[in-house]
Order: C-alpha cells, then sequence, then structure tokens
C-alpha cells in the first residue's frame, strides 16, 4: 500500500515488485506513512479496509 507522496511516484513500486504473488496499489489522499495510526477521518478506515480487502483477495485473511 502506497500512500503521500510515494503515490505520486506512477507505480514504481508495484513495477518493481516482480516476484511478489500478489501485488495491490491503492492512493489515499492526504494519508502519511503514520496512516494506520492516525485518525479514522484522516485515512485509517480506508487503509484498514484495502489491507482487509487485499488479504482476503490473496488468500491470507
Amino acid at each position: 500500500m502506497i500512500s503521500g507522496p510515494a503515490a505520486k511516484t506512477g507505480g514504481w513500486l508495484v513495477k518493481h515488485l516482480v516476484h511478489a504473488p500478489f501485488v495491490r496499489e491503492a492512493l489515499i489522499e492526504g494519508a502519511t506513512h503514520y496512516v494506520h495510526l492516525d485518525r479514522p477521518e484522516k485515512g485509517r478506515d480506508r487503509f484498514v479496509r484495502e489491507v482487509v480487502q487485499m488479504l482476503e483477495l490473496s488468500g491470507g485473511a
């Protein structure tokens, strides 16, 4: 999951994760690298939803 300034790289990280069995990119506007600790209205709820969805889709949940 990519957030904040790193998200503006146009998928650079996703393009380089060639050996990852499953990759999913989600842009959370205004989020920082502390989004997992932030308030729900600052993107934490969206972050948690995205992580849970990714785990469900990848069979990791």
